[in-house]
């Protein structure tokens, strides 16, 4: 996983920088991973369309949290 992360984070930079003129655009540091079962891929896209609206009422760091005490995971910082 940490080497597929390393390069979409390589490629996708690479693009914005060229193609948005972004020139201090980065990444933060680290990265999450969820797999997503087929019964719940609808869910998953609307949950992406609805990004930018939703993380105006509740921000990412807390979303976070909550997925991971869902899901009975602890932070690996």
């Amino acid at each position: 996983m940490a080497d597929v992360v390393r390069e979409v984070k390589k490629a996708s930079t690479a693009w914005i920088k060229s193609t948005q003129q972004l020139v201090h655009f980065g990444w933060q540091e680290g990265y999450g991973a969820f797999s997503v079962g087929v019964h719940s891929l609808a869910a998953m896209r609307r949950y992406i369309e609805l990004q930018e609206l939703h993380h105006e009422r509740r921000d990412f760091g807390a979303e976070w949290q909550e997925m991971l005490a869902r899901h009975a995971f602890e932070e690996n910082e």
